[in-house]
């Protein structure tokens, strides 16, 4: 039985770490700095960057935007995101490892009963969560311009 959550802001950690707990239990694995679509822009950032624009969007739509206390944009030239690489190292240890810092693929350390005790605390809600997982993982290999984005999204 899933608790009800404890808080209702969502940070930047609530998303990478939903996400990728949510994609470690499908048993998919991501190397968020090695990663690269083919228009060179890191394929890891580019999808969190949509996850995070379908969250807002998701939001806005139940009034609960302002909930949501961080940004993600990603680096207009080198396209990607600190904010996004900082989530990113704080899983790096607990829940994640990788072979070869920086360029390896993420080795979940966690069960599946810890990924869930893990989600059960995240502020994102499961379903939304996997549903963001789902497209994170469905985009994950396009180009910017192939990705499917929010209704009235602007870059």
């Amino acid at each position: 039985m899933a608790r009800s959550r404890i808080r209702l802001t969502v940070t930047v950690h609530d998303l990478v770490e939903g996400i990728m707990c949510m994609a470690a239990l499908r048993q998919r694995y991501f190397a968020p700095s090695r990663d690269r679509t083919r228009d060179s822009s890191p394929s890891f950032d580019l999808s969190m960057w949509q996850a995070y624009e379908w969250l807002e969007y998701e939001y806005d739509k139940t009034g609960r935007s302002d909930e949501i206390i961080f940004r993600v944009r990603p680096h207009e030239i080198y396209g990607d995101s600190p904010v996004v690489h900082g989530a990113v190292q704080m899983q790096l240890g607990y829940a994640f490892r990788t072979w070869a810092p920086g360029y390896g693929i993420f080795e979940c350390r966690l069960n599946e009963a810890q990924l869930r005790r893990v989600l059960e605390h995240n502020a994102i809600s499961q379903q939304l969560l996997s549903e963001l997982t789902e497209r994170f993982m469905q985009e994950y290999d396009w180009a910017h311009e192939e990705r499917t984005w929010p209704p009235g999204f602007s870059r």
